[in-house]
């Protein structure tokens, strides 16, 4: 009752605290959903905002959550129409309806296209309404229409010849949103095959590279489509931009190139790209996500590609697990190179590699090569309860001559097992220590390492309270989280 009556408070900052406090509260706060309602209109749009996320976090009934994000979507504000957006679409299925009106008004046009995007299959109901939008005088709404259609895929099939108009669009985006959303349908979008063709022929690179996506997916196994437009694909990945060489990475990916034909012209690629096109492309094939695994495990064969292979799989982190047993037999490899990254991979994937590689990662404690000693203390630290057994071999580290190491070895000690006396007896003085280094990315594994030690770590407050009140917010912060752990 005292934050339904802050809801009327003169002061914004006010209003919009009691909206947020009546959100965290949750469902038991549905009798202040009427008086929510009254305020999002308010003139201040943190607190509209804050007023959308909680009618949302209170979990209203469909037919009274409906009607009002109806009127947030109306919103020229995008922070009040977004949490909006994620209402309506966690509604489910039943708010087609809803949506269906909401395409008849232009204001909500774009804004249900969204919801019905997210909502995919189940949107099928409301194919006939988005169709209507095609034609838009909006492109934005032309574009998502298109986009939302295809998200369905073959069952919005009916819609093929009203999305292959859009190929002719005044307006590029349109145009390439067209012909994704044709590759998304599939089969009965391949009577328009000849103008996706003309698409991939206008000098574009993105849209080469979308186009022959489409292709690619209306003929999975067109040898002549992957001998034509492999070679197009590489040089796209050598000479375009971050999202061109994603969408290229897509389409060599969906053209099922056998591992003989792909091969050399990686290889050759890696030999001549700089640095920053093999980022991309490396962010480009870990944004495939789990699917891509299986191929990357086969490309490990190939000696001169393996250590890239592997940079890309500990990119995928946890979703590389089943590479794992792959991975680990490269833990051993003659390049210095290999067995470092071999062992940083095995510790992106986290404890799921734990059963396959600790015994591995603490051989590799011995390793001649400094680097390759710091990527098997970060495995097993990323390994945690599950590298139980290294920690003896840890421990035994703990009085080297080289400061930093002797804090990593502490460091995945803690992660290991935080509750351990004798650990935080040895790891609090070297964090303590580590807070001053000059590397920012130490400091703050130095930082969140004391806050899962908890009150052992009280020996730290005092320097943790200096960096709590610093300038570095992101710094700060973390401080302050880790002062409350050790003083609970």
């Amino acid at each position: 009752d005292a934050l339904r009556g802050a809801l009327k408070s003169p002061e914004p900052m006010v209003r919009a605290r009691a909206a947020r406090a009546l959100g965290d509260i949750g469902p038991e706060a549905k009798s202040a959903a009427g008086d929510l309602a009254d305020v999002l209109a308010d003139e201040d749009p943190l607190v509209r905002r804050w007023v959308v996320d909680a009618l949302g976090d209170i979990k209203l009934d469909q037919e009274m959550i409906v009607p009002l994000m109806l009127k947030a979507l109306g919103d020229k504000d995008p922070s009040v129409v977004l949490p909006a957006l994620h209402t309506m679409a966690e509604t489910g299925p039943d708010v087609v309806p809803a949506m269906v009106k909401a395409l008849e008004d232009e204001r909500t046009q774009y804004w249900a296209l969204l919801v019905l995007h997210e909502l995919g299959e189940d949107a099928k109901p409301a194919i006939p309404a988005i169709q209507k939008t095609l034609d838009s005088e909006l492109q934005e709404v032309r574009l998502e229409a298109a986009l939302t259609l295809g998200n369905m895929g073959e069952l919005a099939g009916d819609s093929a010849p009203a999305i292959a108009k859009l190929l002719q669009d005044e307006e590029s985006g349109v145009r390439l949103g067209a012909v994704f959303a044709l590759g998304q349908i599939g089969e009965p979008a391949k009577p328009f095959e000849a103008e996706i063709v003309a698409v991939a022929n206008n000098g574009d690179m993105m849209a080469e590279a979308i186009a022959v996506w489409t292709l690619a997916r209306l003929n999975p196994d067109s040898a002549k489509l992957r001998e034509r437009a492999l070679p197009r694909m590489m040089k796209i990945l050598q000479q375009g931009d971050a999202r061109t060489k994603n969408a290229a990475v897509r389409t060599i990916y969906e053209m099922n190139v056998p591992r003989e034909q792909l091969a050399p012209l990686f290889q050759e690629m890696l030999e001549t790209a700089d640095e920053d096109t093999l980022h991309d492309v490396f962010d480009a094939i870990a944004k495939l996500g789990p699917d891509v695994v299986p191929r990357l495990v086969v490309a490990l064969e190939t000696p001169q590609t393996r250590l890239r292979v592997i940079e890309i799989l500990g990119r995928l982190g946890e979703h590389a697990k089943d590479a794992a047993p792959e991975v680990v037999k490269h833990v051993d490899d003659e390049d210095p190179a290999v067995r470092r990254e071999a062992l940083f991979t095995l510790g992106s994937i986290g404890p799921a590699a734990a059963d396959v590689a600790v015994q591995a990662a603490i051989d590799a404690l011995e390793d001649e090569d400094e680097d390759v000693r710091l990527s098997a203390v970060y495995a097993l630290g990323q390994f945690g309860p599950k590298a139980a057994k290294a920690e003896e071999a840890l421990r035994g580290k703990l009085g080297g001559d080289d400061p930093f190491f002797c804090t990593a070895c502490a460091w995945a000690l803690v992660r290991i097992d935080p509750e351990d006396v004798e650990t935080a007896k040895h790891a609090v003085p070297l964090l303590i220590e580590s807070l001053d280094n000059e590397r920012e990315f130490v400091r703050m594994e130095a930082i969140n390492t004391l806050g899962m030690l908890g009150p052992a770590a009280e020996p730290a407050l005092e320097r943790l309270r200096e960096i709590a009140d610093g300038t570095n917010p992101t710094m700060a912060a973390a401080a302050q989280q880790a002062i409350e752990a050790i003083e609970q």
